[in-house]
């Protein structure tokens, strides 16, 4: 079911736990901003959230490519959308599912970054090898909310290795990176992208396929905003550069920017203390961000029925539904200062590693997820306060 609006979900579902709305308006303008201005092709990260209802969306805007990191997304991914092209991303991975995406789903690009993970891929695939594309993983330097290349890539040197060695056992050759999470730094990319030419150059092996990764950013309050237009211009600029031959596929990972917008997180006030909040929600809810990145959500305060608080805003902290003392949201959140038992706080752009992260840790995390029909909820105007700590 459709509602019209985020109130009237609340009201009409009057849950006992957390509401977690999902705004499909937002994420197909999300989804369409990659598909239209991307200058190549984006496969959505299945990773940041697998909630069935948002990955029918995105295949239904037009997505066919999916980045998946383990058998389990492959399976979700190939469900929803049985003719999608998937890209087995994850760096480490066994030989077994290695050959089940091969051999199963029809999965023909698998991400390296290891000389032993090359050989997997060898150990799993036999006779004709040129249709299985190696996407060697290239560490990269740079300052993003999570630093994905101190867990992953190789260095240059071992990258060119890498792609010289898997084109010399048969297989096509890709290139990837990936910047970071929440990468607010355009120049992220030229760097990156402008180091992939340096190995390309020295590696002098076809690539087929240019994975620029993900990191885009949501408009997360406290931020600092880079159109995303602004960023995909940038890598535009340098790919051209690089004098690729035309076949080359550009590719990116999107996840959070097009997740982010897609949800928002309603969860009600069970006790107030002083300047203390304490919500049924948290950090081992879908708000873990808060804690694992220092994300701030926009907030909103609401009532469930008579009047949303409207005093004037004061700073909270607000505590999670959890016994554990560290379930609180990193930073303080200013909202009216008349907010009390049974109101509700509306987390805006919850919807990346939200729903894929939150646990029953406490027996907690029962919410449910429900439809607005954005275009009608355009008429609800809500007290709206964003702190930019």
């Amino acid at each position: 079911m459709h509602y019209r609006s985020e109130l009237e979900a609340l009201r009409a579902r009057r849950p006992d736990g957390t509401l977690y709305c999902l705004h499909q308006g937002r994420l197909q303008r999300a989804a369409e901003t990659f598909l239209k201005d991307f200058p190549g092709e984006p496969m959505y990260a299945v990773k940041c959230n697998p909630e069935p209802r948002l990955l029918r969306t995105l295949v239904n805007c037009g997505f066919h490519q999916f980045d998946v990191a383990s058998m389990p997304e492959i399976e979700l991914a190939r469900t929803m959308a049985p003719k999608s092209e998937l890209f087995f991303m994850h760096p480490v991975k066994t030989v077994e599912e290695i050959d089940a995406a091969s051999h199963r789903f029809g999965v023909n690009h698998f991400a390296v970054d290891h000389r032993d993970e090359l050989g997997k891929i060898e150990e799993a695939i036999h006779g004709d090898r040129y249709s299985t594309t190696v996407m060697v993983r290239m560490a990269t330097p740079g300052d993003a909310t999570y630093d994905l290349s101190a867990k992953f890539g190789a260095t240059p040197a071992d990258t060119v290795a890498l792609m010289q060695k898997a084109a010399f056992e048969g297989f096509s050759v890709g290139l990837c990176f990936h910047v970071g999470s929440q990468v607010t730094d355009p120049t992220a990319w030229t760097r990156a992208i402008r180091l992939c030419g340096d190995v390309m150059r020295e590696a002098a092996v076809p690539v087929l396929a240019l994975d620029v990764g993900g990191g885009f950013p949501a408009a997360y309050g406290g931020t600092v905003e880079v159109p995303l237009r602004s960023i995909f211009s940038v890598i535009a600029d340098e790919v051209a550069k690089l004098d690729l031959p035309p076949a080359t596929r550009i590719l990116c990972e999107p996840g959070r920017a097009i997740a982010a917008p897609a949800f928002t997180t309603l969860a009600r006030v069970l006790l107030r203390k002083g300047s203390r909040l304490y919500v049924n929600e948290g950090v081992w809810g879908s708000l873990s961000e808060s804690m694992t990145g220092r994300i701030h959500f926009p907030a909103t305060a609401m009532a469930l029925d008579g009047d949303p608080p409207s005093g004037p805003l004061a700073e909270f902290e607000i505590m999670g539904v959890t016994c554990d003392p560290t379930d609180k949201l990193y930073t303080p959140y200013r909202l009216p200062n008349d907010i009390a038992r049974d109101h509700w706080v509306r987390f805006d752009l919850t919807g990346a590693y939200s729903i894929a992260l939150k646990t029953r840790f406490n027996g907690f995390g029962y919410g449910e997820i429900v439809d607005v029909d954005e275009r009608e909820e355009r008429g609800i105007v809500l007290p709206l306060s964003i702190t930019t700590s």
